[in-house]
Formats: structure tokens, C-alpha cells, sequence
């Protein structure tokens, strides 16, 4: 007889589920949000190639190494044009060494190729 007190009878209703909590749904999206927008912050953040380039009032720039190691120079591109480049063999920069550029051309755009990555440095003149 205990045997039939304990065990639930085969017509019960199942039990009620219990209520979610919308909250819990809110902070979830939340921190999605916020993480994804941290994260795409530090991305876009991300400069490999770490050069201070600099223009001169008499038209040449100067290429310094600001980095944490050497970076070779593989290709400098002034005004996206080829006829302004400066024919040169690629050429390393150690941390804090410079390089400079003279062209023919007025300089408003170079454009630098390095063993790190490139980079586009623009000029108001």
C-alpha cells in the first residue's frame, strides 16, 4: 500500500513550467552588443605598420621607424602615380632610423609597402 501513496497517479496534469525571466534576455543581447562594439574598437585600432612620415617645405619626407623592430621598406608610391616614384632597392629600417624621399612631383599622397603591411599617408598643401 505505501507503494500507491508515493507514485502519482497516471491521470495528473504535468506541472506547470516555470516562467523565464526576460531580463536575463535583455542582459544576454546587451553584452553582446557592447563586446562586439569593444571589439571591433580594438580592431580598427590595430596599426601594424608604424611609421612616422613627415613633409618638408621643400618637398622631400622623411620615413622614420617608430616600431618595435625592423621594418623593410618594399615600395614607395607617390600619388599613386609610378612616374613620381623614386627608383630605389628595398631597404630595412631599424627603430628610429629614417629614410627620405625626394620626387619630382609634388607630394599629396605616398603610399608605402612594407614587410609589415602598407600604409597611405596624406598631405594638405
Amino acid at each position: 500500500m505505501s507503494d500507491q501513496a508515493t507514485s502519482v497517479a497516471p491521470n495528473s496534469p504535468p506541472p506547470l513550467p516555470q516562467k523565464k525571466r526576460r531580463w536575463r534576455w535583455w542582459q544576454t543581447v546587451l553584452v553582446i552588443i557592447f563586446g562586439g562594439y569593444f571589439i571591433l574598437k580594438l580592431i580598427s585600432s590595430y596599426n601594424p605598420v608604424s611609421l612616422d612620415v613627415r613633409l618638408f617645405p621643400d618637398g622631400s619626407v622623411s620615413i622614420t621607424n617608430t616600431g618595435d623592430g625592423p621594418i623593410k621598406l618594399l615600395d614607395v608610391l607617390i600619388n599613386d602615380r609610378r612616374e613620381c616614384r623614386e627608383k630605389s632597392e628595398p631597404r630595412e629600417l631599424k627603430i628610429g632610423e629614417q629614410a627620405a624621399i625626394f620626387s619630382p612631383c609634388n607630394i599629396v599622397r605616398l603610399s608605402v609597402q612594407t614587410s609589415k603591411g602598407s600604409a597611405t599617408y596624406s598631405f594638405n598643401r
